[in-house]
């Protein structure tokens, strides 16, 4: 029998293993003044096209998530641009615990 991931378990149960300690965490902020983002729907395929400029895409996109699940493929000029990305190593997460 194969052994289930984590995805499959949390489709089953709800419930998601938080990541390894050591594990750094990283958190997109996206500008005040950014356009629209033009989210696709959970269950579309991926977007051929950036979703703030509508120009093509790098050969690795930047693909983003929000919480109800829509996503978003960027253009490294938009990342760029528009948004910032954060990153906490787990030292730092314990430190203010």
């Amino acid at each position: 029998m194969k052994r289930k991931g984590a995805f499959e378990r949390w489709k089953e149960t709800g419930y998601l293993p938080a990541p390894p300690k050591d594990m750094t965490t990283l958190r997109m902020i996206i500008k005040e003044n950014a356009p629209p983002i033009a989210w696709g729907k959970p269950d579309s395929p991926v977007r051929e096209l950036c979703a703030i400029c509508h120009g093509a895409l790098p050969e690795v996109p930047l693909m983003i998530w929000d919480d109800t699940g829509r996503g978003a493929t960027l253009c490294n000029a938009c990342v760029d641009k528009w948004i910032t990305i954060e990153g906490t190593s787990a030292d730092q997460r314990h430190s203010r615990s």
